[in-house]
């Protein structure tokens, strides 16, 4: 009987690790058509975060909290906690803003993929409205719209071509 419980738990655990750590990353037509489908959330969720007098911001999902100055904080905004809520029902896993990092600065991503050994993709857009975003292990950006990019990073990859500490070629 313990052989039988002990199989099926094996079992269990691997189906779960491969469903849940799929390999398979969204293209950059996935994300622009979850751009195209879900702009006005975006944008809500991006006005929300300029307006905010914060150098590093992270939502990690779709409870009403945000992190901030080392603590959890409610977002006040009905509208932009509907927007997130929408953006996780598209897949969504998480939201950063970082204004200030060498990585990252001036950079806010919204992550829609998360592989195993710290690779990641989504779209991403600027703080400030200008320039190309810089993600955090970014090796692949594409403009997919005027001010919105696609990502892809790898920190493995971004580590032994790039530099850890951002470094260029």
């Amino acid at each position: 009987m313990k052989k039988w419980v002990y199989l099926i738990f094996v079992i269990g655990t691997i189906c779960l690790f491969f469903s849940g750590c799929s390999n398979k990353h969204p293209s950059d037509t996935e994300i622009s058509s979850i751009l195209l489908d879900n702009r006005e959330d975006f944008e809500t969720i991006v006005r929300y975060l300029r307006s905010l007098n914060y150098d590093y911001l992270y939502i990690d999902s779709d409870n009403g909290l945000s992190y901030y100055e080392l603590s959890f904080h409610k977002i006040n905004s009905d509208n932009v906690q509907i927007s997130i809520h929408n953006l996780w029902n598209n897949g969504c896993e998480s939201v950063r803003m970082c204004r200030e990092e060498e990585m990252g600065k001036n950079t806010i991503w919204f992550q829609f993929w998360n592989g195993t050994g710290d690779r990641f993709c989504g779209l991403s857009c600027t703080v400030d409205g200008s320039g190309e975003p810089n993600v955090w292990f970014q090796i692949e950006s594409k403009e997919i719209e005027p001010g919105w990019f696609y990502y892809y990073a790898d920190y493995e990859l971004f580590r032994t071509t790039k530099g850890v500490n951002g470094a260029k070629e």
